[in-house]
């Protein structure tokens, strides 16, 4: 036995099986929230857990800032009643993620009760997509459809356009709208229509 070898017996480490390919760590959404709590982040530094997997945001540009306080601004002045409410770039909790959409209309009782949304309190949720269309298309999407997430929108600030995703089962969308400036869109669950040129032009 080598001289690095008996040092490694003496530790108890050979029992520990080594791999021979780096092997992906995966958080629990618990373990995320503990180290975000914990403050074993940056505070300038923006994640969100997909897929026990963590990602880090990129920076808001312009358009899409402007667009979303645009979203907030309409939806605040249409949702009147006492039955929902409107979370702005907060974190949803869902199986193994906790990601942070632009908008989400989640129910006033969730709202008022703390914590994370899950997806039984969520009416809709909204990203304003432009550098991440694919992420929020084909990373997001099927977490969210997968999750019983109802309704998905997907402000596309590339093609200009909204694109209303329903009908989740087995991690997609059954059922896809797209509109554009100068149509109109109901609100889900609601009584209610919104222009897209309201929010998109």
């Amino acid at each position: 036995m080598s001289a690095s070898e008996k040092l490694l017996d003496n530790q108890g480490l050979q029992s520990i099986p080594i791999e021979k390919e780096p092997q992906l760590y995966q958080l629990s959404v618990e373990q995320y929230i503990q180290m975000i709590e914990m403050g074993l982040f940056h505070p300038e530094l923006k994640t969100e857990l997909i897929e026990g997997r963590l990602y880090r945001k990129g920076g808001i540009p312009e358009r899409h800032a402007y667009c979303v306080n645009r979203l907030v601004s309409l939806l605040f002045r249409e949702l009147t009643n006492d039955e929902f409410d409107i979370s702005v770039q907060n974190p949803i909790r869902l199986q193994n993620s906790r990601p942070e959409p632009d908008l989400v209309i989640q129910t006033k009782a969730s709202w008022e009760a703390g914590g994370d949304p899950k997806a039984e309190d969520i009416s809709l949720v909204i990203e304003v997509a432009h550098s991440s269309l694919t992420f929020d298309r084909e990373i997001k999407l099927p977490i969210y459809a997968k999750n019983g997430i109802k309704n998905y929108w997907i402000v596309n600030l590339e093609s200009n356009q909204l694109e209303v995703y329903g009908l989740p089962s087995d991690g997609t969308y059954n059922e896809k709208k797209v509109y554009k400036p100068g149509e109109k869109t109901s609100l889900p669950g609601m009584d209610k229509e919104i222009a897209v040129s309201d929010f998109l032009s």
